[in-house]
């Protein structure tokens, strides 16, 4: 006769580490983030997250999870004192489990009736349900305290999993142990006994084990070679092992040609795993569709998990007769039984393939643990969240109701409080420190030199100091505002076709902006500089270039500075442009031609002259004009003297 199951189911046991009270910031950042470096700007920070669980696990009707201080606590069924705390009262909120004297636990593990943890001193403690042994302790007496293991001498646990009403672990010396309930060969010890102590299980010769995963009454276990081991109960195909009959010592799972199992769990009557090959793979019971292949068949061997399109599961978590998974999209998945919205789907129906589980928005879950047919998870955004049977409690939000979806579990564990004790700006302290009542502080900056700097908050837990939050140039110091002043441009004179440039400098904090405009009535109305199309402001603005033209000659010119304090206007600058002057053959007096040869001239004295076309020439065009005038009169004197010599 098959174990009567009562409230018995299985739980894969997981543990998750969860950022608590880090150094780094990786929460929002301060804001405002920046402001005068006369201080005074007040600035809102998010409030250091207290405890959250480091390592939780769910049980058939029961939590228990450890805070980073390693402090444990549990909620939900209590009947057989799994919950640790001295009592055998359920609770819908976080009670301490009562650790042994300068003992804290660094790892948990809660199924069926009972809990395990790997203490600080390397012992490893039991609670809760004791008929069949599985304390470990050699009793069989129920406790509602932790309590001693006795494990072989010399040897101390490393892996605890918690079992239906039994216990595996790994050992020191390499070792795996088991103790308790035993009908069905579940403790691997070649036998169906039980025993209120460890006894060793019976690998294949030259294999340990190096993972090891509980049932409700069969193991699983990856050993040294590779391969996957399972014994225990087979009634629903569960060992893997292309068979329905139970064993009381390891046999080889029959994985894929070419696959080996990187990750195990265990549910009721069914096994869950992650292959070599990215896939998941599953075997045994599938009442409820737990296996994940589309079908609600049984299989005595691995078949496939019907994953979504390009999604492979990095994480698994069997529960009573469901399968909670981590996508490679970030997403969670689920299937199998929902009759107490287990899925976490917003419905009650079951499934035979992977549904989508209804997160919050903007949170994906980092880490999944299931119970007997409830799921606990960590969010992305430090909160822990909860879905399913809820009838002891064991989702721990205060309530005895049961959810179909995902909802923050305050875990309302008596934790600490957390205080803002002070807060720096570049080593700096802030001033008027205040708690905003929104998981939020307020502080007002002191004043510091311009430039970025670190934000430190200090703060402490129940009273104890914690590891500063730093938010690495987490607000930046402004210079003081100064409106901006401009110096005047100068009057520019240049040729028509020619380009000149009007200039001015300025000043100011922040850095003004400079625009330029034109005026085309001596001042009277101002335009934007785009209306001359001859004008050319550069990429600083300090600077017009102007082209000379005949249309914007006598065109003035300003510049304005601009910032967030104030703005200045220059006073205005006029352009003058000229025509090109045009030099034409010099005149010629009476009875000359013109300054070159003049061979046909007799006379002694010659005019000679230039004709000068335009209008204001420049002074370079002037000697130019000059040097020309005097060579020709030269020239001129020269063949006259040339011709007197010749006839005389």
């Amino acid at each position: 006769m098959r174990l009567q199951m009562g409230k018995i189911v299985s739980a894969a046991a997981m543990s998750a580490a969860l950022v608590w009270g880090s150094a780094t910031a990786a929460q929002a950042i301060p804001l405002p983030d920046n402001g005068p470096e006369a201080g005074g700007t007040t600035v809102t920070v998010p409030e250091p997250q207290g405890p959250t669980f480091a390592t939780i696990s769910a049980g058939f009707l029961q939590s228990v999870a450890i805070l980073p201080d390693n402090k444990a606590y549990a909620w939900g069924w209590n009947s057989n004192g799994q919950l640790g705390n001295g009592t055998n009262t359920d609770t819908n909120v976080p009670v301490l489990v009562q650790t042994p004297s300068g003992v804290t636990f660094t790892h948990v593990s809660t199924e069926g009736s009972h809990s395990l943890a790997v203490g600080s001193d390397g012992n490893t403690y039991a609670w809760g349900h004791n008929a069949y042994g599985q304390l470990g302790n050699g009793t069989n007496t129920d406790s509602n305290v932790p309590i001693l293991v006795q494990a072989p001498a010399g040897v101390t646990f490393t892996t605890v999993d918690a079992g239906g009403y039994y216990s595996l672990a790994i050992g020191s010396d390499g070792n795996t142990y088991a103790w308790g309930h035993n009908a069905y060969g579940q403790l691997g010890d070649g036998s169906s006994t039980n025993s209120n102590v460890p006894v060793m299980v019976l690998p294949p010769a030259g294999v340990t084990f190096t993972d090891i995963a509980a049932g409700t009454i069969h193991s699983l276990a990856i050993g040294s070679d590779g391969n996957t081991y399972a014994w225990g109960d087979n009634v629903s195909g569960q060992l893997g092992d292309g068979t329905n009959t139970d064993s009381n010592v390891p046999l080889l799972v029959q994985a894929p040609a070419g696959v080996t199992f990187t990750n195990i769990t265990a549910g009721i009557y069914f096994s869950l795993a992650i292959g070599s090959d990215g896939n998941t793979y599953s075997w045994g019971d599938n009442l409820f569709g737990n296996l994940g292949d589309g079908t609600n068949t049984d299989s005595n061997t691995p078949v496939l998990v019907q994953t979504p399109a390009d999604v492979t599961f990095a994480s698994i978590s069997a529960g009573g007769d469901f399968s909670l998974a981590i996508g490679s999209d970030g997403n969670t998945y689920s299937w199998g039984n929902n009759s107490s919205g287990q899925l976490g789907d917003g419905t009650n129906t079951n499934s035979n393939l992977p549904l989508l589980v209804q997160t919050p928005a903007g949170v994906t879950f980092t880490n999944i643990t299931t119970g007997g047919d409830f799921a606990l998870t960590f969010g992305s955004d430090g909160k822990t969240y909860s879905w399913g049977n809820n009838l002891e409690g064991q989702l721990g939000d205060g309530t005895n109701v049961n959810r179909n979806a995902p909802a923050p579990v305050l875990v309302l564990a008596p934790v600490p409080e957390v205080v803002v004790t002070g807060i720096t700006f570049g080593g700096l302290d802030g001033t008027n420190l205040a708690d905003n009542g929104d998981e939020t502080w307020s502080v007002d900056t002191p004043a510091h030199a311009a430039g970025q700097v670190d934000v430190v908050v200090f703060w402490t837990l129940g009273g104890v100091p914690q590891a500063p939050i730093t938010y690495s140039s987490g607000f930046t110091y402004s210079p003081t505002p100064v409106a901006p002043t401009i110096t005047n441009p100068g009057d520019q004179t240049v040729a028509n076709g020619k380009t000149t440039a009007f200039s001015v400098e300025i000043t100011g904090t922040p850095t003004a902006t400079v625009t330029w405009e034109v005026s085309r009535d001596s001042g009277s109305t101002w335009e934007a500089i785009t209306a001359d199309q001859g004008a050319t402001p550069s990429p600083d603005g300090l600077t017009l270039s102007i082209r000379g033209s005949k249309t914007n000659g006598g065109f003035h010119y300003r510049a304005t500075a601009t910032n967030n304090v104030g703005s200045a206007t220059s006073q205005s600058a006029r352009l003058t442009v000229t025509q090109q002057p045009v030099v034409t053959d010099p005149v010629d007096g009476p009875g000359t031609t013109n300054p070159g040869d003049n061979a046909g001239s007799t006379d002694k004295n010659v005019d000679t002259a230039l004709e000068i076309t335009g209008s204001d020439p420049d002074l370079g065009f002037l000697v130019t004009a000059l040097v020309t005038l005097l060579l020709g009169a030269g020239l001129v004197t020269a063949n006259l003297a040339a011709r007197q010599r010749i006839t005389r």
